[in-house]
């Protein structure tokens, strides 16, 4: 699967068409973060292109954008329609599957709340390959980091892809599943429910919860 990835997208027009447009999207999309940065500095700083405000601006403005997708439910969809092509061809479990293709758009943490209901009593198979699908795959707002600082989009981009399968191969030839998954045979994806904080309330308090998220997460990488 690796291999077709990578000769999909470098040796194919089909392929660097489609992901070139992808990173052309993202590079658009996360320069909208260095904009919003100006009204809290002013042109000048932002022209002069330092890390802390033009890369975790973009990273803050992507972690804001990502929790109004999870409020709207648009999130869950689209994972969980990513999930089923490797949960039907690398024979996993539905929570493993949404876990490893959530990894690289949106992190760890939050990949493995996709299935909040079902950690508990996921075998030691289905832990170790969440765990080894997050810390082999690129969260977004490292992406976004990446790409602020110039990094061809197209080829962190493939590179995030091709690591889902190996991720999965690699930590079911490290610990393969003996027992049963509750999952087995289905893909589930959790809308989730409300934390202690409560569900938001529209759109614009979840991108701003999110925003607060992403202040902390800046205050992490710095």
């Amino acid at each position: 699967m690796q291999q077709v990835v990578a000769l999909f997208v470098l040796k194919t027009d089909a392929g660097q068409s489609i992901f070139a447009w992808f990173g052309q999207t993202a590079s658009d999309f996360l320069n909208q973060g260095p904009l919003a940065a100006t009204f809290f500095f002013d042109a000048d700083t932002i022209a002069k292109h330092w890390f802390f405000v033009n890369v975790l601006s973009s990273i803050i403005f992507f972690i804001a954008f990502i929790q109004m997708l999870y409020y709207t439910g648009a999130m869950q969809w689209l994972i969980g329609k990513f999930a089923w092509f490797f949960f039907k061809t690398m024979n996993v479990s539905g929570a493993e599957a949404v876990v490893a293709a959530a990894s690289p758009w949106v992190g760890l943490g939050e990949s493995a709340c996709l299935v909040k209901p079902y950690v508990d009593i996921m075998t030691d198979s289905e832990i170790h390959l969440i765990m080894t699908s997050g810390f082999s795959t690129i969260s977004g707002s490292v992406l976004s980091a990446y790409i602020s600082l110039g990094v061809d989009v197209r080829i962190l981009i493939t590179a995030s892809v091709m690591s889902i399968p190996a991720s999965i191969a690699i930590s079911k030839l490290r610990y393969p599943e003996i027992e049963e998954p509750v999952t087995r045979g289905h893909v589930v994806v959790d809308r989730g429910t409300a934390d202690r904080q409560g569900k938001p309330s529209n759109l614009l308090h979840a991108f701003s919860r999110g925003a607060l998220f992403g202040l902390i997460v800046a205050g992490q990488i710095v």
